[in-house]
């Protein structure tokens, strides 16, 4: 329900609607209202917006504008005007929706406007609007044409007032760091516009925006699984100074993003101030630096890219160290890319905004669904030499032998093999020598015979000696 101040009026958020393109919210439940003399219908949203319109209403809103006697119909009647008839032009959706806030007229249901804005999870009526509250990730949306500064794929609460009259935001901020994961239970509100959130963060640590700069200690939040409960009073209250101040690095800050005026030597990006020289703190991107002769709206690069590391946007981390290897761009967190990280790496002499492939691949095109490493011919590694088959070594052809009955008798009766013959041969050569040395013995003995009158010892010294 909306603040009492604002009028009869609800808000209601829903989510991902419109997230497959527009949807117009002129739909729905007919309208009921009056008919006057002249048979012309009047809806119920244009004869009183201040309670119910009955028969008592159409009498009391015909006689004010001199219509005559005029008769109500029922939102279920066949006069009963279509939900479109009322062409509001309230649009939740554009696809990058993930939720759509809107606000609706209590009595006749009539869509007042629609605004999309990312995940609410809560939200509380004040005096100038809808406080919303709400876990925001990497790449969920815009707050509008405001981004949400979250470069890592955390949940990281934020607080959103968006205007009760027009559905535009006035302003969005973050409630802790962008490495915090917070979770957002419940809230509620008082009459003194105080918002009171409930929530969950891990790990324990500062809450830091343009506004407030709060930190609690860490052994408050210490517990067995490193959670613990968090309520935060948010002062939302009306023309208080505490309440809503300037970013100090705005000179002026009226009307749109379009007519603000930065202060010199300072930067004013994703809703936050930022001093020359200073890096992007809040989405951990060392290599995105405030250079206001370049941008003071903008992160501009530093002096690093293309010396020391590469500035490639992925999911989870923008910045990549010289050597890096090529990371999921899809992935939840910084994890070699499943198929590409054996050929792509950060080399910033090569390219300090994109993957550089290692020389010794071909070229790999990121735009084709599976990319793949591919080695160039030159560096394919040679495939394993083959044992050669081993073949029993050819024997050296048979001597020829002038063939006699005794080889073929032997051949055929025994079966010898070319060797034993040989053998065969050998031994009666043998044998044959040693009959004839035996031969030759016996004959030079019978010739040096002793004869009769002894031997002739004439001309032999005979030597004594020992036996």
């Amino acid at each position: 329900m909306a603040h009492p101040t604002d009028g009869p009026y609800i808000y209601a958020a829903f989510d991902d609607a419109g997230e497959l393109g527009p949807s117009g919210l002129d739909a729905g439940t007919p309208y009921g209202g009056c008919i006057d003399t002249t048979g012309r219908k009047i809806p119920e949203y244009d004869v009183s917006m201040s309670k119910v319109v009955d028969q008592a209403e159409c009498t009391t809103y015909c006689t004010d504008n001199s219509l005559g006697a005029c008769t109500y119909f029922g939102r279920t009647s066949a006069d009963a005007i279509p939900a479109k008839a009322a062409h509001t032009g309230a649009v939740c959706g554009g696809y990058e929706a993930d939720s759509c806030v809107t606000k609706y007229h209590k009595f006749t249901g009539k869509p007042i406007w629609a605004t999309t804005t990312v995940n609410l999870r809560s939200m509380q009526p004040t005096a100038e609007g809808l406080v919303g509250l709400g876990p925001s990730r990497f790449g969920r949306g815009n707050f509008g044409r405001v981004p949400f500064t979250n470069a890592y794929d955390k949940t990281s609460l934020f607080n959103t007032l968006v205007d009760k009259d027009t559905g535009i935001g006035v302003y969005v901020q973050g409630l802790f760091g962008p490495t915090t994961h917070a979770h957002l239970y419940a809230s509620a509100a008082d009459a003194d516009g105080n918002v009171f959130a409930v929530m969950r963060p891990s790990p324990a640590g500062a809450m830091y925006s343009n506004w407030f700069n709060l930190r609690f200690p860490a052994e408050a939040m210490e517990g067995p699984s490193g959670y613990q409960m968090l309520v935060l009073k948010i002062n939302t209250g009306p023309g208080e100074p505490e309440h809503r101040v300037q970013p100090p690095c705005l000179a002026t800050c009226t009307g749109n993003l379009d007519s603000i005026v930065v202060q010199p030597g300072h930067c004013w990006i994703d809703s936050q101030c930022y001093a020359e020289g200073e890096t992007n703190r809040p989405g951990g991107h060392s290599c995105q630096v405030c250079d206001p002769w370049k941008s003071q709206t903008e992160w501009s690069m530093a002096s690093t890219v293309g010396q020391s590391e590469c500035f490639i946007p992925t999911r989870t981390r923008f910045c990549h160290p010289a050597g890096s290897v090529i990371t999921d761009p899809r992935g939840s967190s910084p994890k070699p890319h499943k198929t590409l990280a054996d050929c792509m790496i950060c080399d910033p002499t090569v390219s300090g905004t994109a993957w550089t492939t290692i020389p010794s691949y071909e070229p790999v095109d990121l735009s084709d669904p599976e990319p793949v490493c591919t080695l160039k011919a030159a560096y394919q590694p040679l495939p394993p030499s083959l044992p050669s088959p081993s073949l029993p070594s050819p024997s050296p052809p048979p001597s020829p032998r002038a063939p006699t009955e005794a080889n073929v008798e032997s051949d055929e009766s025994d079966g010898l093999k070319d060797g034993a013959v040989a053998g065969i041969a050998v031994g009666v050569f043998f044998v044959g020598g040693l009959l004839g040395f035996l031969l030759g013995a016996l004959v030079f003995n019978k010739k040096n015979a002793p004869t009769e009158k002894g031997i002739d010892m004439s001309g032999v010294q005979v030597n004594k000696g020992r036996g």
